[in-house]
C-alpha cells in the first residue's frame, strides 16, 4: 500500500507538471491542406478530385470519413472550400457550409484540434448569415458550444446551445440540445435549470433509440447526485452503463465508474465501487484502479490527451507506455478520441519508437 500511495503520489506531481507545461503552449493554425503526410500526395489528391461535382464530394468525403480515413475526407472538404466562386447561388454555399462544419468536425472530435476546429466551425456561421441554412445552423452553434464547454467556459457554451435550440427543427437534435443546456447549467450548480432540460430530454429520448442516451442518462445521473437524490442517481448511473456498454462507448464507462465513485463515497460507501470496477472494460477498469477514476478526468486536461492526433500518440509513447502496454488498441483510440482504424496509421508513423 505505501509503495502505491507512493505511486500516486510521482503521478499526480508529474501530471501537475505536465498541465503547466500544456497551458503555455501556443499554436498558430491554418486550415489548408497541411495535414496530408506529404505535399505531392495532397496535390495528386487535390487534382484527382477537382473534377468531382460539390456533391460528389461531399458523398466521397463522408464515405472516406466513416473509414477513418480523414486526409482523403479533408482533400473532398478542401476543395470545395478553396474553390472559386460560380452562378451556383444558394445551393453552392450550402456545400461549402457543410464541408466547412464536416472538417471541423474532423478536427474536434477526431483530431481534437480545438483551435483550428474552431476557426472553420466560426467560418461556417459567418456563411450562414449570408446563406441561410438552418439545418446546418444549429449543429455548428451546438459545436462551438461543445469547445466552450471543453474550455470551462460555461455561460458562452451555455449562450450557444440556447441559440441553436431556437431554430433547430428536428426532435433528436432537440433531445440533444436539452441535455447540453442541462449539463452546463450543472456545471454552473443552476440546478433548477439543469432538471427543467434534463426533463425534457428523457422525455424525448422515449420515443428516440440514440447512440447518445448513455450521454443523457449519465448527465440525469449527475444532477441527481448533486440533488442528494441518491436513489435516482443511482438508477440512472446504471442504466448510463448499461448504454455505454452497449454500445462499447469505453470512455463513457470511465466517466460513470467516476460518478459511481463519488456516489458511494457522498453515501459512506466506498467498499460497493469494487463491483462496478470489476465489470467493466479493460481500459476502464485499469483507470478506475487508479484511484477510483479519478486520474482520467484530471488527466484528460492534460498534454497526453491534448494537441492533434499524432501529438497525443507520441505524447502516450513518451509519458505513459504501460498504456500502450496493457490496454487493447480500441480502448487506447477511444481513449485519445481517434478511430481505431487511424490508431493503426499513428503507430505505423511511430513504428520505430514502438519498437523500443
Amino acid at each position: 500500500m505505501p509503495k502505491l500511495k507512493y505511486f500516486l503520489y510521482l503521478f499526480m506531481l508529474a501530471s501537475v507538471t505536465a498541465l503547466a507545461a500544456e497551458s503555455g503552449r501556443v499554436r498558430n493554425l491554418s486550415y489548408d491542406h497541411e495535414w496530408a503526410s506529404n505535399r505531392y500526395y495532397a496535390d495528386s489528391l487535390l487534382s484527382e478530385y477537382s473534377r468531382l461535382t460539390p456533391k460528389q464530394l461531399l458523398d466521397t468525403a463522408r464515405y472516406h470519413e466513416t473509414k477513418g480515413e480523414f486526409d482523403i475526407a479533408l482533400t473532398c472538404f478542401n476543395v470545395i472550400i478553396n474553390a472559386p466562386e460560380t452562378d451556383g447561388g444558394d445551393e453552392w454555399q450550402r456545400y461549402k457550409i457543410d464541408a466547412l462544419n464536416n472538417s471541423a468536425i474532423i478536427y474536434y472530435y477526431w483530431m481534437s484540434d480545438h483551435v483550428k476546429a474552431y476557426q472553420l466551425f466560426v467560418d461556417a456561421l459567418e456563411l450562414c448569415e449570408t446563406y441561410p441554412y438552418e439545418e446546418a445552423e444549429y449543429k455548428i452553434y451546438n459545436n462551438i458550444a461543445n469547445i466552450y464547454l471543453y474550455l470551462d467556459e460555461y455561460e458562452m457554451a451555455g449562450r450557444y446551445y440556447a441559440n441553436a435550440l431556437e431554430i433547430c427543427a428536428d426532435s433528436v437534435g432537440i433531445m440533444l440540445l436539452h441535455n447540453n443546456i442541462a449539463d452546463a447549467s450543472l456545471k454552473m450548480e443552476r440546478l433548477d435549470s439543469a432538471f427543467v432540460h434534463i426533463g425534457k430530454s428523457l422525455q424525448i429520448s422515449e420515443r428516440h433509440k440514440s447512440k447518445q442516451l448513455s450521454t443523457i442518462l449519465y448527465t440525469a445521473a449527475s444532477i441527481y447526485r448533486e440533488k442528494g437524490l441518491f436513489d435516482s442517481a443511482m438508477h440512472y448511473y446504471e442504466l448510463a452503463l448499461d448504454d455505454a456498454r452497449l454500445n462499447g462507448r469505453v470512455e463513457y464507462e470511465v466517466e460513470i465508474l467516476t460518478g459511481l465513485g463519488n456516489l458511494f463515497l457522498d453515501t459512506e460507501q466506498p467498499e460497493k465501487a469494487e463491483s462496478y470496477i470489476e465489470q467493466s472494460s479493460d481500459f476502464a477498469r485499469w483507470i478506475a484502479w487508479l484511484s477510483m477514476a479519478q486520474l482520467w478526468i484530471y488527466e484528460k486536461k492534460l498534454a497526453v490527451v491534448n494537441g492533434d492526433a499524432k501529438e497525443r500518440f507520441e505524447a502516450l509513447l513518451e509519458n505513459r507506455p504501460d498504456i500502450i502496454e496493457n490496454v487493447s488498441s480500441k480502448s487506447i483510440a477511444s481513449y485519445i478520441g481517434v478511430t481505431p482504424e487511424y490508431l493503426s496509421v499513428l503507430k505505423r508513423l511511430f513504428s520505430d519508437k514502438l519498437k523500443k
